[in-house]
């Protein structure tokens, strides 16, 4: 006969035994359907839909960006670069009576450079036919150039920043790039109408299709700010140009439009 002890060993090894096959089992189900989408949302969605949508905004500018292009020449590296900071003084002092704060008065970038002139040498000769050896690039002179960005808060200001740009020599002047400084809150208002936009869409087609929204599986933005001008404005000058057609500048503000384009793609069953 079998030990009372053994029995007992041998019964609970049984329990042991049994409750590790009843856990496999309970994972291999719930593995299973969960495969087919039964238990969770995890699982790719197969039946898929998308929607785009596009939302809008005007507003009125309230920045206008010049840039300046500050250029001087000399005979040597030394001489470029004293003219160029002697007419950026200049600048500076037309600039003086707008009271534009100094973080919105940048250097983009500034640059010294050779000026180069191809010199093709001479040689006399007696005889015919006379070879005449090969030029050469000579270096005449250098050029500085700094590239200066102005933000101009106050729009109204902009025409006059312009002519007194303008009327400083050896200056080329480009602009007015017109902004908003702050658009976030346009950015989020015009996602916002975007998102209306196309969740309009999918109930509209989910209805005459007689299928169901389950979930949004992916979201898509792009969005940019497109700027619009009346018939009387435009966005970029000729310095020399418009100085010499009249004595001030008279910017046209316009609006600009903020667009967000967004696709959605739903779940549907």
């Amino acid at each position: 006969m079998v030990p009372e002890q053994q029995k007992q060993n041998i019964l609970k090894a049984g329990f042991v035994l049994a409750g590790i096959l009843a856990v496999f089992l309970i994972t291999l189900i719930f593995t299973e359907v969960k495969k087919f989408n039964l238990l969770g949302n995890d699982t790719p969605a197969v039946n898929v839909i998308s929607f785009s949508g596009k939302g809008e905004v005007n507003a009125t500018p309230d920045v206008a960006v010049l840039t300046a292009s500050i250029n001087g020449e000399g005979a040597t590296r030394a001489d470029a670069v004293t003219k160029q900071a002697a007419l950026k003084q200049k600048v500076t002092e037309a600039l003086a009576p707008f009271k534009i704060a100094d973080k919105d008065i940048k250097t983009d970038y500034i640059s010294t450079n050779p000026k180069y002139e191809y010199k093709q040498s001479t040689i006399y000769c007696v005889m015919a036919p006379c070879p005449q050896p090969a030029g050469k690039n000579v270096i005449v002179g250098y050029t500085t150039n700094e590239q200066l960005v102005i933000k101009v808060r106050n729009v109204d200001d902009a025409g006059a920043v312009y002519d007194a740009l303008s009327k400083v020599g050896s200056v080329d002047v480009s602009g007015p790039n017109l902004q908003i400084d702050n658009d976030e809150a346009l950015k989020a208002e015009a996602r916002k109408i975007a998102i209306a936009d196309a969740k309009a869409k999918a109930e509209v087609l989910a209805k005459d299709l007689g299928v169901k929204l389950v979930r949004i599986v992916s979201f898509n933005e792009d969005g940019y700010a497109n700027p619009m001008y009346s018939e009387s404005g435009g966005n970029m000058y000729d310095a020399k140009a418009m100085v010499a057609a009249a004595p001030t500048t008279n910017i046209s503000v316009g609006e600009n439009k903020i667009t967000s384009n967004v696709t959605i793609s739903y779940e549907i069953r």
